[in-house]
């Protein structure tokens, strides 16, 4: 028999983004259930759920990462679901590079919830490493994470992006994400 969590890795994710309005695209995540089985889960449950549509971008630094996925539009939510246990990881396959997935939380390892970022740097966020749960990466859509990440913030903490980042549509696929473009920050 086929555990759960093999069984996540025949699914994916897709993020349609609009930024004041206007549609940039969508990005799409291979997910990584063998490293963040739990953190996997919870991801699909919210996206299946539309827990993500509607929501905003709400925090961005164009040498770091992209964080979304708080209910209140501010980094201070969480999902109806509550936390989740960490599951942080040095693996070399799982360091916080260009695209890679993670779980935002506070300074306490267990409270990573609904909010993520992606790291848009190719410096990367390696400094993460062990302290964040990675648990996929983008596969398509570099054009549009750098539109996002080139949104000027209003503050020097990336908080109250100067243009609306909205999640219009996430949803969960099954099979093959889209593949074959180079995902690195582009020069």
């Amino acid at each position: 028999s086929i555990s759960i969590d093999a069984a996540m890795a025949s699914y994916w994710t897709s993020m349609e983004i609009e930024i004041d309005g206007e549609p940039k695209s969508t990005m799409t995540f291979e997910l990584w259930p063998d490293g963040a089985p739990l953190t996997v889960r919870n991801h699909l449950r919210l996206v299946d759920e539309g827990f993500y549509d509607g929501l905003t971008v709400h925090r961005i630094i164009r040498n770091f990462m992209v964080q979304g996925g708080c209910p209140n539009g501010n980094g201070a939510g969480n999902s109806p679901h509550g936390t989740i246990q960490a599951e942080f990881s040095r693996a070399p396959e799982r360091s916080h590079e260009y695209g890679v997935l993670s779980m935002a939380r506070t300074q306490a390892p267990n409270t990573a919830s609904s909010q993520f970022f992606i790291v848009c740097d190719n410096r990367g966020g390696t400094q993460l490493d062990g302290s964040y749960a990675t648990f996929g990466r983008l596969t398509s859509g570099v054009s549009t994470l750098e539109a996002i990440a080139t949104v000027r913030p209003r503050d020097g903490n990336g908080m109250n992006p100067a243009k609306r980042v909205v999640i219009v549509d996430a949803e969960v696929h099954e099979g093959t994400p889209p593949k074959g473009e180079t995902i690195q920050r582009p020069n």
